[in-house]
């Protein structure tokens, strides 16, 4: 019986020590998670904090703009790429996203948060009326409609898609696009056209708001 007792003593010394100790790499693994994490977390605050700080600091930059909004570059990207099989413009339009955000309404009632989960319901059809009001194409002279397909939300950028269909033989391209010229007087939209092997960079502009390509 005194055997038994103290095999069992014995066993439960064992046992307690072993606790002890797995709970104290427990422990020092959890520490080490935290440390990694706020190492990582000070790594991201450092890079983004980089990043806007570029991205918002202007010295010496002319502020010339009707509303006041907070970015360094005021720019857009517009990329018209034509598919001879289908008869197509593919359009892909990349504008920052609080410029379009400002654009759609009043930054400070009317809150759109694109890509957040509190977007807006209807932000998609905000968008598409906004883009059918400064941004027209033509060829040979006539109009010609476009699809809106959707966006993709990618941070501080908004990717736009635009397709039209039955596009006839092309003789001249006429593109306008204000899009933010209503927001800022140093706006810059680019314009990036591939059409049937031709490959063109065109800069428009408040006093230059379309462009006429013979092809």
């Amino acid at each position: 019986m005194r055997k038994h007792l103290i095999l069992l003593l014995g066993a439960f010394c064992f046992l307690s020590l072993t606790s002890a100790y797995l709970y104290s790499q427990v422990a020092e693994v959890e520490s080490s998670r935290a440390r990694l994490a706020k190492s990582q977390k000070a790594q991201f605050t450092n890079v983004n904090e980089h990043f806007w700080g570029e991205r918002n600091a202007a010295p010496g930059l002319s502020r010339q703009t009707k509303n006041s909004f907070n970015h360094k570059f005021y720019v857009s990207t517009t990329n018209i790429e034509f598919d001879q099989p289908s008869k197509s413009f593919q359009i892909t339009m990349k504008l920052f996203t609080d410029d379009l955000e400002n654009a759609l309404g009043d930054p400070d009632r009317n809150k759109i948060l694109l890509g957040s989960p509190e977007e807006q319901a209807d932000a998609d059809q905000m968008i598409e009326a906004y883009l059918q009001k400064h941004f027209h194409m033509q060829v040979n002279d006539k109009h010609v409609e476009w699809t809106y397909l959707g966006k993709e939300v990618e941070y501080d950028l908004t990717y736009c898609y635009i397709e039209t269909f039955g596009v006839p033989a092309i003789n001249f391209l006429t593109v306008e696009n204000t899009v933010f010229f209503d927001l800022f007087d140093e706006q810059t939209n680019l314009i990036n056209l591939r059409i049937n092997g031709m490959r063109e960079t065109v800069m428009l502009n408040p006093n230059e708001k379309q462009t006429k390509i013979k092809l």
